[in-house]
């Protein structure tokens, strides 16, 4: 985000910048034909697009955390799902 904001505020001239703002842009409108389309999926086909992401998503978390050592996968895990509560309630 950062970024973008970043780009969107420099001198569109220079190399550098030009792709990055043609970058964002590309982006962007993949986003929205991606938006479009899941909004014509039907509630059960969204509901497995998001566990596919999900299983996707806990799939890479576990590659990476693998290569960072971890040997226990259960309480990684718990650590993290820990973190969200006590995030969301710190008198816990």
């Amino acid at each position: 985000m950062l970024a973008y904001l970043i780009v969107l505020n420099c001198d569109p001239r220079k190399k550098v910048i030009a792709l990055a703002k043609t970058y964002f842009a590309i982006q962007t409108r993949k986003q929205e034909l991606s938006e479009k389309e899941y909004n014509k999926l039907t509630e059960d086909e969204k509901r497995f697009y998001q566990r596919d992401l999900t299983r996707k998503g806990n799939y890479s978390l576990n590659i990476a955390a693998k290569n960072a050592g971890i040997k226990n996968f259960n309480k990684f895990h718990n650590f993290g799902y820990k973190g969200l509560i006590m995030e969301k309630h710190p008198t816990i």
